[in-house]
């Protein structure tokens, strides 16, 4: 039985494994049920989960926060996502080490594909992995994209990094009339969306477990729940070679 783990800090409420067992659902993958097996590795030291993953014959991980872009120093080859974005949230044993990739790139970009939403001025707000993600995803798709952060030095820094432009905090309500569409990476509400009306904004948010900004009126709310999904297909072949139940998935985030 091949392991794989979710590498991570407080996960244990994570849909991760249960959207994994979901992707079984289905006469393709349905062989797959005895062969792999889906665990969590939560630690509040990366070093901890890694010696766990590396002794136990894990074969490959999904890494969420806060271990993104710490990660790094435990591979040997990094895929194309994980090398632009300066992050990654899966690794996979290799013969002479440890390969990283950003499955994240496919949970920004699979919701807006779906819907069709052409490239437009877009406002990503935060700077952490998923912020990293968003920008490079939506810079090469085309988006033109406008950094904002609690920490301006930070925004300025990512802007500097990927060539895209930044704003302060502060200058978001005027950003908010120019910009369609809104990814928000941040854990909670800042001040200056609080009394926003964002009818002409769609919001595209990163966090499914404590959303900040679920019920905040705009065009439409996109959840965190789209992008877990858009993300985890992916995963799931790099793990299995196989086609993931995506059906099967969604009914797991539909009634969460």
């Amino acid at each position: 039985m091949k392991k794989i783990a979710l590498i991570g800090d407080s996960i244990a409420h994570s849909l991760s494994p249960k959207l994994f067992e979901a992707a079984y659902n289905h006469d393709i993958a349905s062989n797959l049920v005895e062969e792999f097996s889906y665990n969590l590795l939560d630690y509040s030291s990366l070093n901890a989960a890694m010696t766990i993953f590396l002794n136990e014959d894990y074969y490959g991980a999904n890494i969420t926060s806060p271990y993104k872009k710490e990660i790094f120093s435990y591979c040997t080859e990094l895929d194309i996502t994980a090398k632009q974005t300066g992050a990654a949230n899966l690794i996979l044993k290799q013969e002479n080490g440890i390969k990283a990739y950003n499955t994240d790139c496919e949970g920004v970009y699979g919701p807006l594909k779906t819907r069709n939403l052409k490239p437009c001025e877009v406002i990503v707000a935060g700077a952490g992995g998923a912020a990293r993600a968003a920008i490079y995803i939506l810079k090469k798709s085309g988006y033109t994209v406008t950094i904002v952060n609690r920490t301006p030095g930070n925004a300025a820094k990512l802007a500097q990094e990927y060539n895209v432009k930044w704003a302060t905090i502060e200058s978001l309500p005027q950003l908010l009339k120019t910009n369609k569409l809104l990814v928000y990476t941040i854990g909670t509400t800042i001040d200056a969306l609080k009394n926003e009306i964002l009818n002409d904004i769609i919001i595209l948010e990163a966090n499914y477990k404590s959303p900040a900004l679920k019920n905040k009126y705009c065009k439409e709310y996109i959840p965190g729940t789209e992008w877990l999904i858009y993300q985890a297909v992916p995963s799931f072949r790099l793990f299995t070679r196989t086609e993931p139940n995506i059906y099967a998935m969604l009914k797991v985030t539909n009634s969460y």
